[in-house]
């Protein structure tokens, strides 16, 4: 299998936490604008992608709001949640 250094995967998620707020306001302007299409295949690649980070309490709240925004509603209290734990991965990996 594929062998991944400590150093690499810190390096990664760097860089995924430095890009995941536009992620988040282009998600948040997609449920705004009630395009949940858009907003589905937003949150499925960041679910992927914290998955593949092993950052497992994000990607597992991704997967909720996935569920919620597939059935065309906004889940506010999810997206909360996500943005608090995105803040904490952001303040744990400074």
């Amino acid at each position: 299998g594929l062998h991944v250094t400590y150093d690499t995967l810190l390096s990664l998620t760097k860089e995924f936490l430095e890009s995941i707020n536009r992620e988040i306001k282009a998600l948040e302007d997609a449920l705004k604008s009630e395009n949940f299409r858009i907003a589905t295949g937003l949150i499925h690649k960041l679910k992927g992608s914290s998955g593949n980070l092993r950052l497992n309490i994000l990607s597992k709240l991704c997967k909720d709001a996935e569920v919620v925004i597939k059935q065309s509603e906004v889940p506010h209290s999810l997206l909360r949640e996500i943005k608090n734990e995105i803040s904490l991965l952001v303040q744990r990996i400074k």
